[in-house]
């Protein structure tokens, strides 16, 4: 039970998770490296989310694939719990349940990854391979 003092409802604009469905949609991403089969990912997730208890099985989960990250290919995945109480637990068993499922699928997660190209002259090379045989 919440209550909310009159002056608040009357000056805000209010939200009933529960009226008249208490159905919730719950929408997460996820990001796999690059290199995975985006199809091959896609029916993984959806098939591992779907069995996750707490995930409504007669409404439709989706992964799509939302954005081309800068290392990372991301999915923005949703389905439905019963209510919004049960959002968190639920998010928990999916997030478990998907880490095992890329796991087993060979399917790697991605991390944050920068290429640093230098161009030095073979005589600055020399140099430094010297420095620090010497040390």
């Amino acid at each position: 039970m919440v209550i909310v003092p009159n002056s608040h409802i009357g000056q805000n604009q209010m939200v009933n998770y529960s009226y008249p469905d208490p159905r919730y949609l719950v929408e997460r991403q996820v990001g796999i490296a690059y290199g995975a089969d985006v199809e091959t990912a896609r029916h993984v997730i959806i098939d591992t989310v779907r069995q996750v208890d707490g995930v409504l099985a007669n409404k439709p989960v989706e992964a799509r694939y939302d954005e081309m990250g800068e290392s990372s290919m991301i999915f923005r995945l949703a389905w439905w719990v019963g209510s919004i109480v049960d959002e968190r637990p639920v998010v928990d068993g999916v997030n478990t349940a998907l880490q095992e499922a890329f796991s087993a699928a060979g399917i790697e997660a991605s991390y944050p990854s920068h290429n640093l190209n230098l161009n030095v002259k073979p005589e600055t090379v020399d140099r430094i391979s010297k420095a620090w045989g010497e040390q």
